[in-house]
């Protein structure tokens, strides 16, 4: 049930350029959902950029946190076994904080509600 992250074996072992070619196993669900949860955080920040008119600090520090959080769970998924119910609840998590995240992209961070979720 919760364990240590084990490396998937392909990382440690040596493969010729023939075995490279295999076909990929199919991306899990947990990983689509993240993936659509990232692109709406993304295309919530391009719509405040575009209601703007400008590209704010703001804008750019969402989009930043977006691009680290999808990037660490991207690498981590690829690296490590994630069929475990500790790196599918991480990953659960991930994705609500980012939803909830960009329900907040479009207001400045200086309102009450702007800097709320930001500082979790």
């Amino acid at each position: 049930l919760w364990r240590a992250p084990q490396v998937l074996p392909e990382v440690h072992r040596e493969v010729s350029e023939k075995q490279r070619a295999r076909p990929r196993e199919a991306i899990s669900l947990s990983e689509m959902f993240l993936n659509l949860v990232i692109v709406t955080g993304f295309t919530r920040v391009g719509l405040a950029i575009t209601s703007t008119g400008q590209v704010k600090l703001e804008s750019l520090l969402y989009f930043a946190v977006f691009w680290t959080i999808w990037g660490k769970e991207s690498s981590y998924s690829s690296r490590f076994d994630t069929t475990d119910l500790s790196a599918q609840l991480e990953t659960l998590l991930a994705c609500f904080a980012i939803l909830f995240a960009s329900l907040s992209v479009s207001l400045p961070m200086d309102t009450e509600g702007g800097a709320r979720i930001m500082m979790m």
